[in-house]
């Protein structure tokens, strides 16, 4: 795959704007109002280019599931910081899991969340697509696996 096409590093990278545009068409029109309202919300709250590249592919990624994501706060050393919340509801009341998303150089810290996903920095801005499917896999895992035991 071209460095144009996964936004790698190349004279053809595309930024963070240019890629929600190329997205937006794509996305299935009953779709298209929660993702502009996600995008509304939280795209001024990114603040890094980092994050602007990663944020939308992850809302477009969770789009099955009944998924939060949201900017926490920047670690010291942080490039990306974002809290996903997913959550179900049953006969026993709502049940929520959230992760914190983590890239950047920076110490393990405590963020209060058990569950916590780093990714390599050289992920996220050379191939966006495949740090966002590393996140939607770690989450299927886990949910799949606390599915089991019930």
């Amino acid at each position: 795959m071209s460095d144009a096409r996964e936004g790698g590093s190349g004279a053809g990278r595309i930024g963070p704007e240019e890629r929600v545009e190329a997205l937006r068409p794509w996305l299935r029109n009953s779709y298209l109002p929660a993702f502009q309202s996600a995008m509304a919300w939280g795209w001024p709250r990114c603040r890094t280019d980092d994050e602007r590249l990663l944020y939308p592919l992850l809302l477009v990624a969770l789009t099955p599931y009944n998924a939060v994501v949201a900017p926490r706060r920047m670690p010291e050393g942080g490039v990306v910081s974002f809290q996903v919340s997913i959550s179900r509801a049953d006969s026993s009341g709502v049940e929520r899991f959230r992760w914190s998303v983590l890239s950047g150089e920076m110490d393990e810290e405590e963020d209060g969340l058990e569950l916590s996903l780093r990714l390599p920095v050289d992920l996220v801005r050379e191939q966006p697509w495949r740090a966002a499917a590393r996140v939607i896999e770690e989450i299927q895992v886990y949910l799949l696996e606390s599915t089991e035991h019930e």
